[in-house]
């Protein structure tokens, strides 16, 4: 994304990076299943377009057992989703040195 910003606009690039990266935070990753903000945060990062239209209900009463809950099931799905990844490679790998 950054990458492609950078060479559309070459000298306006560093105004449009707060944007480049809230995008990636919000896309869910392809190894993980989830976004980065999910990871990090325990949640999805609302955007100003939310003061328009009505974002999507939410648990408003959050706890920190609540927060951590929510946290160490994203963080089982990424261990879980990495996991299938790291085995899939370390067989390409293994393919690739006995042949």
């Amino acid at each position: 994304m950054l990458r492609t910003t950078a060479y559309e606009n070459p000298h306006s690039w560093p105004q449009r990076l707060f944007t480049a990266t809230s995008a990636y935070r919000m896309t869910v990753h392809s190894v993980t299943g989830i976004t980065p903000n999910m990871a990090m945060l325990g949640r999805e990062v609302l955007l100003p377009v939310t003061l328009i239209a009505k974002p999507p209900e939410e648990n408003s009463t959050l706890t920190v057992t609540n927060l951590r809950d929510i946290l160490r099931d994203a963080h089982r799905r990424v261990r879980e989703a990495t996991q299938v990844i790291i085995l899939s490679n370390q067989q390409n790998v293994n393919h690739l040195v006995t042949n």
